[in-house]
């Protein structure tokens, strides 16, 4: 069954080229370690949720409204395993002298598609939406899907590019 870390990526103009950066030279980062990763804990996808479209206050907001909202998705095959690095290496690192991603990984884009429903199993697998929901609180986490689940999943997106 896929092992899938969930991350969110929200408005802001920064964010949003932090987004693109990523995408551009195929690595990710993370300002902290996924909630109950281990070290040894490998997770073969990444789906981050981007610019959450719907809501009344943003992506930070309980599931009975999360399920109501729109978002970009993206889909990435993880390339090689989560370590700590101490160089700068995003745009806003640099600019700003901070090391605030220090946990990378390398990744390939396999599917995007704009405004996607958030609505649980519709196409999002649901512990892939609320993982994104809660990844929006600085809360990423892994997820196991059923492979059923996930291909379904992974075509629909691949489908709507």
């Amino acid at each position: 069954m896929p092992s899938v870390l969930t991350t969110y990526s929200g408005v802001d103009p920064d964010v949003q080229r932090n987004l693109r950066f990523g995408i551009r030279k195929g690595r990710w980062g993370l300002r902290k370690e996924p909630v109950d990763w281990k070290a040894a804990t490998t997770f073969g996808w990444h789906v981050i949720g981007a610019q959450a479209k719907g809501l009344r206050r943003g992506p930070r907001c309980q599931p009975e409204e999360w399920v109501t909202a729109t978002i970009d998705v993206y889909i990435f095959r993880v390339l090689s395993p989560l370590v700590l690095e101490s160089g700068y290496f995003w745009p806003d690192e640099v600019r700003q002298s901070e090391l605030m991603y220090p946990y990378r990984f390398d990744i390939e884009l396999v599917a995007h598609a704009p405004g996607v429903s958030t609505a649980y199993n519709a196409p999002i697998p649901a512990d892939i939406s609320e993982g994104i929901r809660r990844a929006a609180s600085r809360a990423e986490s892994i997820a196991i899907v059923g492979d059923k689940d996930w291909t379904a999943f992974v075509d629909e997106i691949t489908r709507r590019q």
